[in-house]
């Protein structure tokens, strides 16, 4: 098993927290707090196997989702179960996609006045 980290900041609450990612044979399990996204490996695609989503959680917490996420982050994943890349490596490059992430986010301009933090 396999369990790698990406801290996230949220607009929503102003600050980062904490994605969990666990990584045992065909099973991919992301929890960020109480929610919890879960995909299954079969045949090269990731199925969901819950009512959550990595894209769900974040935007959950007002973090726009870059183009092409998926894409990245399950290429990252089928690295690690086809055993291409070791654990210390993948954390590496996992907080490669956590500054991508953190960018895209603290470069947007999202409204700032008291009505519309009122409606995060």
């Amino acid at each position: 098993m396999c369990t790698i980290e990406m801290n996230l900041f949220s607009p929503r609450w102003g600050h980062e927290d904490r994605y969990e990612i666990m990584i045992d044979n065909n099973k991919v399990t992301i929890n960020m707090n109480q929610r919890i996204a879960k995909y299954k490996y079969i045949d090269g695609d990731f199925e969901n196997t819950s009512n959550e989503s990595l894209e769900s959680i974040m935007r959950n917490d007002n973090i726009p989702i870059p183009e092409n996420l998926n894409y990245f982050f399950f290429k990252l994943v089928t690295s690690i179960i086809d055993k291409e890349i070791t654990e210390e490596n993948s954390q590496l490059e996992l907080k490669e996609l956590e500054n991508w992430i953190n960018c895209n986010t603290k470069s947007c301009q999202f409204p700032n006045t008291d009505y519309w933090r009122s409606q995060a």
